[in-house]
């Protein structure tokens, strides 16, 4: 894969290979590259923790210059990934010019940044994850329960799905190491 991008990507033919996020994003402030590509399925840690480390990372300063590489997911982890992070995705599966042209293409519009999760909706969602009930989700954020759902609300009509069960199915792939 990496020889295929590396022979065909003019202008991405110099890429570095990191093993962490952590590494990349500290690559990317002292080299300023333009770009971070990241491989969703070679990532060491659940999807889930690795969004919210990349959420962590680009608070301050956007996601611009991200490409997540995706696999053949179903509809709802791809619709997932975009509302949590506003980055472009593309397929590994696609031809190797498609691929080009969404790696190399500007950012996305501002309109698609604004209908991802805020910060409120991402907590919910990282809570619910690891496990803790949406009245110990309200009593730790102080605030009221009908709140609490009124997010979750939310969050499923972001996410276009049918109710909680379908929500808590999609974390519990997503906290798995590889969602099929």
């Amino acid at each position: 894969m990496s020889l295929g991008i590396t022979a065909a990507f003019y202008p991405l033919y110099n890429i570095t290979h990191l093993t962490s996020l952590y590494e990349a994003w500290q690559f990317k402030q002292r080299v300023k590259v333009s770009k971070i590509i990241i491989d969703i399925a070679s990532l060491a840690e659940p999807v889930l923790d690795e969004i919210n480390t990349l959420r962590q990372l680009t608070c301050n300063e956007g996601t611009t210059g991200i490409v997540l590489l995706t696999e053949q997911y179903d509809r709802q982890v791809l619709l997932f990934l975009e509302k949590a992070l506003p980055v472009r995705q593309t397929n590994k599966s696609e031809s190797i010019s498609l691929m080009r042209k969404n790696i190399l293409t500007s950012p996305q519009h501002p309109s698609a940044i604004s209908a991802t999760l805020n910060k409120c909706e991402w907590t919910l969602i990282f809570s619910l994850s690891r496990g803790l009930s949406l009245k110990e989700i309200a009593c730790q954020s102080n605030q009221p329960y009908h709140c609490v759902m009124y997010r979750l609300k939310m969050i499923l009509q972001k996410l276009q799905l049918s109710g909680r069960p379908a929500l808590m199915h999609l974390i519990q792939r997503l906290t798995n190491q590889y969602p099929s």
